[in-house]
């Protein structure tokens, strides 16, 4: 025999599905778990209604059809999904970032040049002016200053052809050791134009200078100062 529901009942008895999945607001779910402890028509609805769910899910799988549970597992699956395609890209961003530095730094300045990426080449060569420190002017010293944006015109420079073979690292770690930077080329005689000083520097100093980069032959071909 089955009991009459009023309409208040009957309401908790179209969310009894939704309950049983587990789709339901937790509003509405505290509405059914009230009424579910006070009637037990509601209760023995219930477990019909878990007793169908069940019985749909054997036919089905029985019968090679999709059941509630795949559904449930896939979208289990798409809500992971956004997190480990944003750990995958992570893991790729970091792997190509760690194999275009090692490309970066095994590349020769004449290579850099034909692939239209001299702009790479300065910025691996200015790697400590770029971020505003520079060595302290002074002989043997240690103290490091805020670096100022000089003028395009101010300052003492050299030409500096360096070395077929040189690597782009091997380039910075030598204009680095100076307090040098490149401000232009390769020119179509592959010559760089380096700033060697932010101000006009004494000639002894300067030579002193040039005659450290002429020093390093594996990295430099080629230096002379440019008025």
């Amino acid at each position: 025999m089955i009991n009459a529901l009023n309409e208040a009942d009957r309401e908790i008895e179209d969310l009894l599905p939704f309950y049983h999945n587990g789709r339901i607001s937790a509003a509405d779910r505290a509405r059914v778990e009230i009424a579910l402890g006070t009637n037990a028509e509601l209760r023995r609805r219930l477990d019909l209604i878990a007793e169908e769910s069940e019985a749909a899910i054997v036919l089905n799988e029985a019968a090679g059809a999709p059941s509630p549970r795949a559904l449930d597992a896939l979208m289990a699956k798409i809500e992971a999904e956004p997190k480990r395609i944003a750990q995958q890209v992570g893991a790729v961003r970091r792997g190509l970032m760690e194999r275009l530095g090692g490309l970066i730094a095994a590349l020769s300045p004449k290579t850099l040049a034909y692939a239209s990426a001299a702009a790479i080449a300065v910025i691996a060569a200015q790697g400590v002016v770029l971020t505003g420190v520079v060595p302290g002017s002074g002989p043997g010293s240690q103290n490091y200053q805020t670096a100022s944006a000089p003028a395009a015109s101010d300052g003492t420079f050299v030409l500096i052809s360096f070395a077929p073979e040189a690597k782009a690292v091997a380039i910075a770690d030598l204009l680095k050791s100076v307090g040098a930077s490149i401000v232009e080329g390769p020119r179509a005689s592959g010559l760089y134009r380096v700033r060697i000083g932010d101000k006009a520097l004494p000639r002894p100093e300067s030579e002193r200078i040039v005659a450290r980069l002429q020093a390093a032959k594996d990295v430099v071909a080629l230096v002379a100062p440019d008025q």
